[in-house]
């Protein structure tokens, strides 16, 4: 199937919406999904939250699941907590530690809720969606 996207203009529309807006929001459909994009206080800074069909499930964070893929980040994070991994080691040792739990030190994909910049939510959408089309915008 051809890839169909937004073109640059609108990308760069949608950009510096994102970035002079202090609430701005931006509504797509992918594939058959509605996909909502919107800034808003995440702790103590603006992130941009993705909303897929009005709604975001934690079951879509606990593992690789297809609409974390397609319209999520991933991060890198350790398997194992760092008390934990201090823990084991404090109890046997460096050496035994290891040979009990090979992957101490492992690192696991996650997806990540927010996106920090619209840069990144071309990057994610373009690379895992085939049609995207913008529906509407505002701030």
């Amino acid at each position: 199937m051809a890839t169909i996207t937004l073109n640059e203009s609108e990308w760069s529309r949608i950009e510096s919406l994102f970035e002079r807006g202090l609430f701005a929001y931006a509504k797509f459909v992918i594939d058959g999904f509605t996909v909502s994009i919107m800034k808003t206080l995440v702790g103590r800074k603006l992130d941009i939250v993705c909303y897929v069909n009005g709604e975001v499930k934690g079951e879509w964070f606990t593992s690789e699941t297809e609409i974390a893929r397609r319209f999520y980040p991933f991060r890198l994070v350790p398997k194992f907590s760092k008390n934990t991994r201090d823990f084991n080691i404090k109890v046997w040792g460096k050496k035994e530690a290891l040979q009990r739990n090979p992957d101490l030190h492992d690192k696991i994909r996650r997806p990540r809720l927010t996106y920090h910049t619209i840069k990144e939510v071309r990057q994610v959408f373009e690379a895992n969606n085939d049609i995207i089309s913008l529906l509407d915008t505002s701030y």
